[in-house]
């Protein structure tokens, strides 16, 4: 352990704190009150006889800057916009497709009407009396019913 009357080694941090050594209390008293230095809590350390204060004009050390903020918030910015870019093409497909969807059920729906018609029209065109009314005037009609050509003989017997 080192006492106060030893030299003290070099150390880095010696350019950026004040080192004070403990006084008797009536030395302090007639001594000439120092100017304040803004001192923070956090930096004291108590060692043994050595008390080392990290003060504000010990060492003139740059103040901790800060991250820029600007490309964050840049960064947000374009991941937002980016976003609502993506939401919008989204929203304008879906809607793309709705319309299709539209054109093509009404496209459906006509197609249907049309096979709906032309299956009247077979069905009316081929009612007896409309092929009487087609059927050129020098064709005979014959009203008796139909004879069929059977394989057994007429009397029944197999």
């Amino acid at each position: 352990m080192r006492t106060a009357q030893q030299p003290r080694p070099k150390s880095r941090f010696e350019s950026r704190t004040q080192i004070k050594t403990q006084v008797e209390p009536q030395a302090r008293a007639q001594a000439k009150p120092k100017p304040e230095t803004r001192s923070d809590p956090r930096s004291r350390q108590e060692v043994g006889p050595v008390r080392v204060t990290r003060t504000a004009t010990a060492g003139a050390s740059a103040p901790m800057r800060r991250a820029p903020r600007a490309p964050f918030v840049l960064l947000v910015i374009g991941l937002m916009c980016g976003g609502l870019v993506t939401l919008l093409l989204l929203n304008v497909t879906l809607a793309q497709g709705t319309y299709k969807e539209r054109d093509l059920r009404s496209s459906i729906d006509e197609l249907r009407q049309q096979a709906a018609l032309q299956e009247k029209q077979v069905r009316d065109a081929s009612q007896p009396e409309a092929l009487k009314s087609r059927a050129p005037s020098d064709l005979v009609w014959d009203d008796s019913p139909p004879s069929f050509i059977t394989s057994r003989p007429a009397d029944g017997t197999r």
